[in-house]
């Protein structure tokens, strides 16, 4: 009886609410192009944006594969995460110069198709809140 009614609780979950609003969230992880040490990022309500280095590796979980695939390599990237209810519009500055970088929301077609597949009330929900859009990367090139 207790798994029947959790398995209907994560169904409803899904079928009251949006897909992306669920699993994605309401901030999109949006690659960052050159940036450097002392740069400020502020959006168009003056909070400041914190920049994130993400490190990525090709480690695989399972050990067969593992010991015939190499694990060694490993990446850095830099990432900011903005607010997908609306465009962004981003001030750079460095205390010298400053630029103003627009950053323009797309539609994430991934959630776009599962909220139609699973109906019109999370196609709503999706679209209301905004979590289906993602942003394309930003690049903080100060000229």
């Amino acid at each position: 009886m207790v798994r029947l009614i959790l398995a209907a609780a994560v169904f409803l979950s899904l079928f009251l609410t949006g897909c992306a609003t669920v699993f994605k969230g309401y901030y999109d992880e949006v690659s960052v192009v050159d940036y450097r040490e002392g740069v400020t990022i502020t959006n168009h309500n003056g909070e400041r944006i914190i920049v994130h280095n993400k490190i990525k590796t090709n480690a695989v979980a399972n050990p067969y594969i593992a010991a015939v695939k190499k694990v060694d390599t490993v990446s850095v990237g830099t990432v900011i995460y903005l607010d997908t209810s609306e465009n962004q519009v981003l001030t750079i500055s460095d205390g010298e110069r400053e630029k103003i970088v627009t950053a323009h929301r797309r539609l994430g077609m991934g959630w776009l198709l599962l909220d139609t597949v699973l109906g019109v009330y999370p196609l709503i929900i999706d679209a209301y809140t905004g979590c289906w859009f993602r942003y394309d990367p930003v690049d903080l090139t100060l000229q």
